[in-house]
């Protein structure tokens, strides 16, 4: 899977939210999650990271993105859909990176 697509899942995922909980507000690319200028608390951030989560099962890819990895990173990646993007494709690709790394 490759980032645009990975991408695609997270804004529907947050949209999906998003319209349930603040019709008023659209998350696009630069939709900031936490942070300064961060559009959801951090109840909304779990939702939405189950919400993706879950369209990735709905895939047959199971990926975890509420990981120990994710929380103590030093650069979060629940800043912003660009983050959040690069952290999932990291996670499902892991494997032939380390393989990568490793040549």
């Amino acid at each position: 899977m490759n980032k645009k697509q990975i991408k695609e899942i997270v804004l529907a995922a947050t949209n999906d939210f998003l319209r349930s909980e603040r019709p008023e507000v659209v998350a696009m690319e630069d939709f900031l999650f936490s942070g300064p200028g961060g559009r959801l608390d951090s109840v909304g951030l779990v939702n939405v990271v189950v919400n993706i989560e879950n369209k990735f099962l709905d895939l047959g890819m199971g990926v975890t993105i509420a990981s120990e990895k994710a929380f103590f990173s030093e650069a979060s990646p629940f800043r912003n859909v660009s983050s959040l993007t690069d952290f999932i494709y990291h996670e499902l690709h892991r494997e032939e990176i380390e393989r990568l790394r490793e040549a």
